[in-house]
This record gives structure tokens, C-alpha cells and sequence, in this order.
């Protein structure tokens, strides 16, 4: 099966997991041949070429929206592009539909963040001045739409930059990280003495950006904060009429579906505002069985390439979802607006899977990791809250896994217990019990609904092309292994612990955690060293077999890494 793959940008998880994971003797993901880089936007004119050339011997193409238009996630929410040059680009699809009618195109467009701390690294310049501000203006604007008049219904803590160090008072910016002017310790300060006081501010309209027809995000960063806040409002007010837009083309049925994944989404604030007026729109067009709108946003191509395989197969997967808690059901988790429970549903949906009432009926079990109470960062574990330590059962979990396994089940495990990293007690548990690589899934990184996602679609792999699955393949199942032997490696030991451990060492060496220098440098070689040490004490019962084969970091920054191992 031949897949075009036009992904959200170019880090591993979007581009390259899909391939990782799924092998190319069945199937071939193919995808253009430059993309951007991080704030640099991706040549439409290159996009557009392989999307003409490929599509007529192509099965389905996977469609990223933000890719297409603006030229990548993080260009996505700079650019200052012209409304006709969108529509142009977004009718693009209508060509390329009317020249290969048979060509089925499932489409994901991100509803714009508006992150609650202060920093550029993802953002517009003047976002490392007034991003706590812009959030609290929206948070402010739509409690008071839904008529509250005080912050009780507030989302709980406001998390900090994904992945960075607490900071040495109780503030959430990272320690050390960024500079005590830059904001971050402003986050709850009051609404009468912040910009974002007033619930004055209207939306202005996308017109205002067709002045311009660049890239360049700058352009007001010298500017007060209602400047900037102009500049942000008519993005997202510009952005959201071409996601209503797209729903017209599903309409249609040009698209076969369409999911908007919430990225770094809370309940209240300029983004969730976007997704009520989008989710009232597929409701008039009558498009609720295809379109969806659930928190993710890197997972998206492995749901969406899931989907596309259980189609092409004809096989609709039960998946039964057990949690170490009953209570984790209605956690939130953080960088999330809506409870675990409706989020693992929305998942599975658009995976192509169905959710089963017993473990006896499933094909796959689902096993989340995810605690009753709040949820934490990875570098703050262990918690000491008993939600996490006590009230999660873990030996009844390996007991639970050794049954499941025994009955031929396709086990894998979300480990939503933290954001931003695995939870390395879990990790030593299935260790010591040599339990690593009897599980068909792991995944722990970034946010719940990525983890989730990556735990989904290595049980779906798994499921097909597995050892016990419909169509059984050694090349599959390697493949299967070694991505799994990644994550333990990429989401329990980097993001966990490792990245934090690099992060305070590389300020002599004139570093910090958002410039790293090369991809391949100074800060890599430490890293790949803590590596090695972690293989033998946190994956003893593997040590022998797991070689690093490829470790970059992709973005010159430590969030994120390019990680290869291989399992012999």
C-alpha cells in the first residue's frame, strides 16, 4: 500500500514515526523530498509538485493542513500570508481531487495554541513578552462569555514550557533556563494589574493581515500589547476561517474526513472559543461521523495512518482500556481540556478502533498508566502524591499483563502517568519482571494525547503485522521492536531524566536548553553517554541487546531528540 504523507513538520514524531513503525514492504509512506525547518516555512511550490507527481499511483494520501497553507505547525501561528493565497492553496485540494477522483484524502488541521507562559521558542517574537498576558486576555474574554465571573472554573495549574526545569521559587518557568525578566513568574499575577486586564479586546478580522504576504513574525515585536494582540487575534481569526473552510470540502466529500487535533489545549481561553464555533459548524453540516475534534496534535499522522490500514483491511479492532486507577477516568490532564476517559474515546475512534466492555472480547488492551489526581511533570518524579504511589496498583497491573499476554492478546501501554516523559518507576517494574519486551506498545511522551495516540498505533501495528497478528512478518515485527525499544529509551529515559540531567550541565560549555549548538555536537555526545548509562540501570534486563543507532537533535534544542536503537 503506497501513502503520501504531507506532515505536520518535520520532527521525527510527525515525519518519521510513521515509517519507523510500519515497515515498507508493507507499507510505503512517501513524503516530499524538502520541508522547513521549525519557524522556517516549507516552498509551497515543492509541496505542491509532489503532491501532482505521486497522487496517481497513490492508495490515500495523509493531508496536514497546516503543512499545506502555511508551511508547517510552527509557521502556522507566524506567518502574515494573504487570505487569497490560503484559499488558493487550499483549493489546491479540489484540483488535485478533480485530477485523481479515486484518490481517498483524510485531512488534520491544528486548532492554534495560545500557551499559557511566556516564550518565542514556538511563538511570535512578542510572545516572550506578552504570552501570559494574550493567554490571560482570552481565558478573561471567554469566562466571561460563559458567564462566570471569577477564575473558579480555571484549569488548575498553569503548566510551563514542556519539558523545562521548575524554577527555584514556586514559579513555573524552568530554573536557570530563562531570564528572571522574561515573564514567566507573571502567569497568575492579577488580571487589573496585567495587559490582559480588560475584556475589551474584539477579534479582528483576517483582513487586517492582507497587507502582507510573508513569513516574517516580527513585525510588531517592537510594539505595545494591543498591537501584538492585534497581530495574534487576526492569525487565529484568519486561521479558523480556513478550518471552516476545509469542513465545506468534507461536505463535499473532495475530503473523506477531517480531524482538528487541540494542541496544548485548556478549557478555557482563545483556542477552546475556536473549537466551540468549529464544532457547531460540523454539527449544521451534518459531518459528526467525520469530522473530529479531540487534544493532540504529533500523534495525528499514526491515528489517521491507522485508520487508512484498518479501512484498507476491513478489519474493525476491539480495544479494551484499563487504567491503573479507576479515578483516572475524569483527570484532565495537563496541556488537556477535556477528562482522559473522553479523550482515550475520541482516540480510538479515529484510529478505526471500537471500544470493548470486557478484556475478553478485545483484541487490544489499552493499558494507562495515568493517576486520580492531578497530573505532573516527568523531572518532578517520583511524586508524593498517594494518587500516584498508592492508589495506583501495580502488582495487580503485571499480574493483569501476564494474563493478558497468556490469552494472546495485543498488549500496549499509554504511560500517561506524567507529561513530558515516562514514569520510570513503571519502567523499572517491567523490568525487573522482564516485562519490556513482551509488551507490543509503549509510549510516554510530550503530552497525554501524543502518548496515547503512539500507544494506539503500535498495538494497531501489532495487531496486523505482528507475530500473533492477521498478517504476520518477521521484517514487521523487527520493525515493531525496535520502535518499541526507542520509546523506553527516547520517552522514559530521555525525557524523564535524561534531558534534565544534560540541560544543567551545559551552561559552561556555553549552551542552555533552547540552543544546543549542532545536531550532532557537544551536547549530543553527553547525552548519548547518559544514554548508555541509563540502558543499564533503568533497562538491566536489555542492556546486552540495545544498540543507539541514530541520535540527533533535530531542532538544536533539548526538547525533542531523533532517536534510532535496535534491538538484536
Amino acid at each position: 500500500m503506497k501513502i503520501l504523507l504531507l506532515p505536520l513538520d518535520e520532527r521525527p514524531c510527525n515525519a518519521s514515526f510513521p515509517g519507523r513503525l510500519f515497515p515498507a514492504d508493507k507499507v510505503q509512506i512517501l513524503l516530499p523530498r524538502k520541508l522547513g525547518h521549525k519557524k522556517k516555512p516549507a516552498d509551497f511550490s515543492v509541496l505542491s509538485d509532489f503532491l501532482f507527481e505521486k497522487a496517481k499511483d497513490a492508495d490515500a494520501l495523509l493531508l496536514s493542513l497546516d503543512m499545506l497553507l502555511y508551511g508547517g505547525l510552527i509557521p502556522s501561528r507566524l506567518h502574515h500570508l494573504k487570505t487569497e493565497t490560503l484559499f488558493s492553496r487550499l483549493h489546491l485540494i479540489r484540483e488535485l481531487k478533480e485530477k485523481y477522483p479515486a484518490l481517498p484524502i483524510y485531512a488534520f488541521a491544528t486548532v492554534m495554541r495560545c500557551p499559557a507562559y511566556s516564550s518565542d521558542d514556538e511563538e511570535p517574537d512578542y510572545y516572550e513578552r506578552f504570552g501570559s498576558a494574550i493567554h490571560a486576555r482570552g481565558a478573561s474574554m471567554h469566562r466571561a462569555l460563559a458567564g462566570l465571573t471569577t477564575s473558579s472554573e480555571a484549569e488548575g495549574p498553569v503548566p510551563s514550557p514542556a519539558g523545562l526545569l521548575p524554577a527555584a521559587s514556586n514559579s513555573p518557568s524552568p530554573a536557570g533556563l530563562l531570564p528572571a525578566a522574561s515573564g514567566e513568574g507573571e502567569i497568575s499575577a492579577p488580571f487589573s494589574s496585567d495587559p490582559a486586564g480588560s475584556t475589551s479586546a474584539e477579534p479582528v478580522p483576517a483582513s487586517s493581515l492582507d497587507n502582507e504576504d510573508s513569513q516574517d513574525p516580527e513585525l510588531c515585536l517592537s510594539g505595545d500589547f494591543e498591537t501584538c494582540l492585534e497581530d495574534y487575534l487576526a492569525r487565529r481569526a484568519l486561521n479558523k476561517q480556513l478550518s471552516l473552510q476545509a469542513l465545506e470540502l468534507v461536505k463535499e466529500g473532495i475530503l473523506e474526513s477531517i480531524v482538528f487535533p487541540q494542541d496544548d489545549s485548556m478549557r478555557f481561553g482563545f483556542p477552546a472559543m475556536d473549537q466551540e464555533e468549529i464544532r457547531r459548524r460540523i454539527l449544521t453540516l451534518g459531518l459528526t461521523e467525520r469530522a473530529m475534534m479531540y487534544p493532540g496534535s504529533d500523534e495525528i499522522a499514526l491515528t489517521l495512518l491507522c485508520r487508512i490500514l484498518l479501512n484498507h483491511h476491513g478489519f474493525l479492532p476491539k480495544v479494551y482500556v484499563k487504567y491503573l486507577t479507576d479515578g483516572a477516568r475524569s483527570l484532565i490532564p495537563l496541556y488537556e481540556g477535556l477528562p482522559l476517559s473522553a479523550t482515550t474515546s475520541y482516540q480510538l475512534h479515529a484510529a478505526g478502533c471500537i471500544t470493548a466492555d470486557t478484556c475478553a472480547e478485545a483484541d487490544i488492551v489499552l493499558l494507562e498508566t495515568a493517576p486520580s489526581g492531578s497530573m505532573e511533570e516527568a523531572w518532578l518524579q517520583p511524586s508524593r502524591s498517594p494518587s500516584y504511589f498508592a492508589e495506583r496498583n501495580f502488582p495487580e497491573m503485571l499480574s493483569f499483563i501476564k494474563r493478558m499476554r497468556g490469552a494472546g492478546k495485543v498488549v500496549t501501554v499509554a504511560d500517561n502517568a506524567y507529561a513530558n516523559g515516562g514514569d520510570l518507576d513503571l519502567i523499572r517494574i517491567l523490568d525487573a519482571d522482564h516485562l519490556l519486551m513482551d509488551l507490543q506498545g509503549y509510549a510516554g511522551w510530550n503530552t497525554n494525547a501524543n502518548t496515547m495516540g503512539c500507544a494506539i498505533a503500535m498495538g494497531v501495528c501489532a495487531f496486523l503485522y505482528g507475530e500473533q497478528g492477521l498478517f504476520p512478518d518477521p521484517a514487521s515485527e523487527t520493525h515493531r521492536r525496535n520502535f518499541l525499544i526507542s520509546r523506553y529509551l527516547e520517552d522514559a529515559c530521555y525525557q524523564a531524566d535524561v534531558r534534565q540531567c544534560v540541560t544543567k550541565k551545559i551552561p559552561p560549555l556555553g549552551f542552555d536548553y533552547f540552543f544546543t549548538g549542532e545536531e550532532e555536537g557537544e551536547v549530543r555526545d553527553l547525552i548519548l553517554a547518559e544514554l548508555q548509562i541509563r540502558i543499564k540501570t533503568e533497562l538491566s534486563s536489555l542492556a546486552d541487546r540495545i544498540q543507539i543507532r541514530r541520535l540527533t537533535l533535530p531542532w538544536k534544542r533539548m526538547f525533542e531528540i531523533d532517536l534510532e536503537a535496535l534491538l538484536s
